[in-house]
């Protein structure tokens, strides 16, 4: 019989994958609502989104900024 080995794993950081994966949602979101923003309101979520980053601000912009001006809303 052979001696059993020791194998050391080191998971990564529970809070970063959270992190990761709520950047992950929001961008799905804003993928999602481009689509139904008018050019307008685009144009307007992608300014207050460069306003933002100008102020080093991390930040993102809500997915849901200029949907009142969306088709339909």
């Amino acid at each position: 019989m052979t001696n059993p080995e020791t194998i050391t794993v080191t998971l990564p950081n529970i809070v970063e994958c959270a992190e990761i994966l709520a950047t992950v949602d929001r961008l799905s979101k804003a993928v999602d609502l481009a689509g139904e923003l008018t050019p307008e309101a685009f144009t307007q979520w992608m300014a207050h989104g460069e306003a933002l980053k100008a102020q080093d601000n991390e930040t993102t912009p809500s997915a849901l900024a200029g949907k009142q001006t969306a088709p339909g809303a």
